[in-house]
């Protein structure tokens, strides 16, 4: 016979500690299960160390600080992997013991590690992971939180991973579509500093010892070329890129120009209507989990404020949470904010009406992903040819301002 530590719960979510002798732990597991409790903790009870090990062992520790360096793509493989393992059938503590083998990452590694240790503390599962905010959000530990209550850990964490799972794909799927812009314009703005400040001084002196009148593009590149050159131009193109960036710094530090801002960001075409329906995704995808959870509808909106990245949205979802707190219903709320989708109105307020407000709530996140999808191949089909003739017509405007004048010449030559 062996003795086994345990913590379970009831149906009431009354919790209980003690210890169990038995042949083995599935047997401890079945005896404690007979007594009407849902296991939260069970290991089999260690014979205390002496105080020489446990001085020995701190002393041997490697130092690491968890959750250094993660974030939401170890939230996403943390949830998914530890709901696995609670559907195969383990414990809590069975199931962060098997995840504790896997994973790259050195600092993941430490977090599940240390998760785990505080659960074998008696520490709840919610409250270990609340302790690495920067890993885990506060809406993720109170989901958790919920399901420990209710006895449906199990499923919530099954829920929760796959939202986030789809959450963190169209983040990706945003940043993907945002990347590719950016890349073509960071290489425009290379190849315009590469020949403002290599090459055209090369040119420079050839082309202003050129009998006859320049064209007024190379005239404008000389005068550019001069500029640049010149120390004066060089402190002043450093200060004003230094400045602008200090500029756009300091605004976005700002909450009115931040909000300002975000919101002029939602009105853009195509570019606002993907980053709406993203948003308006993971909202809903939350709200819904919240909402299976068990959790008040008021106070999940008021957790699923700190879901989005854009600040009106969250501005917006602090304004509708008040009106629901009020007593007025979540569809008339949404009436405050001008960028929920129609579908999105269509869809809640038939849930209201029928009375299945969380299915809906799924409905919609699913509706405004696939949306968000098809956003953002639109965009990309769009920005790809428009950006590439931008370049293509400034590397035009730079061959011809230095070469025409250059032939010009050999013409009167020949």
């Amino acid at each position: 016979m062996r003795d086994y530590l345990y913590r379970a719960r009831n149906n009431s979510g009354e919790s209980f500690a003690g210890e169990v002798a038995a042949e083995n732990i599935h047997a401890a597991a079945a005896s404690i299960r007979d007594k009407g409790l849902w296991i939260v903790f069970l290991e089999e009870k260690l014979p205390t160390r002496s105080k020489f090990e446990i001085v020995k062992g701190w002393l041997t520790k490697e130092i690491e600080l968890p959750g250094m360096g993660l974030g939401k793509r170890e939230e996403v493989l943390f949830l998914r992997q530890l709901a696995a393992f609670l559907q195969a059938g383990l414990t809590i503590q069975q199931a962060l013991r098997g995840m504790e083998q896997y994973g790259e990452k050195k600092a993941y590694q430490s977090l599940k590690c240390q998760v785990m240790q505080d659960v074998s503390r008696g520490v709840s599962l919610s409250e270990a992971l609340g302790r690495y905010p920067q890993v885990f959000s506060q809406t993720v530990c109170s989901c958790i939180r919920a399901g420990e209550a209710s006895g449906t850990l199990e499923e919530i964490l099954g829920q929760l991973s796959s939202h986030l799972k789809k959450s963190l794909r169209a983040r990706e799927k945003l940043k993907s579509a945002l990347v590719y812009p950016v890349i073509l314009m960071a290489m425009m703005l290379a190849a315009l500093f590469i020949v403002a400040i290599y090459i055209l001084p090369t040119f420079a002196h050839l082309l202003s010892n050129i009998n006859g009148e320049l064209p007024w593009n190379t005239l404008l590149l000389l005068h550019l070329a001069e500029f640049l050159g010149s120390v004066q131009g060089k402190l002043l193109l450093a200060g004003g890129a230094a400045g602008a960036m200090l500029v756009v710094f300091a605004l976005l530090r700002s909450p009115g120009c931040r909000l300002w801002i975000d919101r002029q960001i939602l009105a853009l075409p195509k570019l606002g209507s993907l980053i709406t329906h993203v948003e308006w995704m993971r909202i809903l995808g939350t709200l819904s989990v919240l909402f299976k959870s068990g959790i008040r509808l008021a106070e999940a909106l008021q957790m699923v404020a700190l879901v989005p990245d854009n600040t009106y949205l969250g501005d917006c979802l602090k304004r509708i949470q008040r009106k629901v707190e009020q007593g007025q219903s979540l569809t008339d709320s949404l009436s405050l904010c001008k960028t929920v989708p129609w579908h999105t109105r269509e869809l809640l307020a038939v849930g209201e009406q029928a009375g299945n407000l969380e299915e809906m709530l799924l409905q919609s996140a699913s509706l405004c992903q696939e949306k968000a999808g098809h956003e953002s191949e639109r965009l990309l089909i769009l920005v790809e040819p428009a950006l590439t003739l931008l370049l293509g017509v400034v590397l035009l405007f730079l061959v011809m301002a230095i070469i025409m004048p250059i032939l010009n010449v050999m013409d009167v030559l020949v």
